[in-house]
């Protein structure tokens, strides 16, 4: 999940538990990015080992059981200091929890796949299909 958001998202780093985090490289790497760019995005998955402790993060929920959780706001810290930069988290979750789709949501979409199909049909390609705010536009 981590990967396929850090890609689609266009992350300048992505953190996975199948790869090893080396702290001096991830450190260099994000530093260059936020020099070149003025900000960096990091893509955090709830499972990596961690470079302050090695172990991942973790909390209890109010039952007793054991859950990943935290490791964007652990990383956040930990460039934070290191780098002495401002870093932020969000937890992706979180953001996604916007409610259900409203009528109007449901239609746009509806209309936006409708017209992304007949530029197809017409043959056209590199496109692609947004809302003006009063109707839709093939940019």
């Amino acid at each position: 999940l981590t990967l396929n958001a850090g890609l689609a998202g266009g992350a300048d780093t992505i953190l996975i538990p199948e790869v090893p985090i080396d702290k001096a490289a991830l450190l260099d790497h994000v530093s260059q990015i936020y020099k070149e760019n003025k900000c960096a995005i990091v893509a955090v998955s709830e499972s990596i080992s961690l470079p302050q402790t090695g172990e991942a993060s973790t909390y209890f929920t109010a039952d007793g059981r054991s859950r990943y959780g935290g490791s964007a706001e652990a990383i956040a810290r930990f460039l934070s200091e290191s780098l002495e930069v401002d870093a932020r988290h969000l937890v992706l979750g979180h953001l996604q929890r916007g409610g259900p789709p409203t009528a109007f949501d449901q239609v746009m979409a509806t209309t936006l796949g409708s017209a992304a199909v007949d530029s197809l049909c017409k043959g056209k390609t590199e496109v692609f299909v947004s809302w003006d705010g009063s109707g839709v536009i093939t940019v």
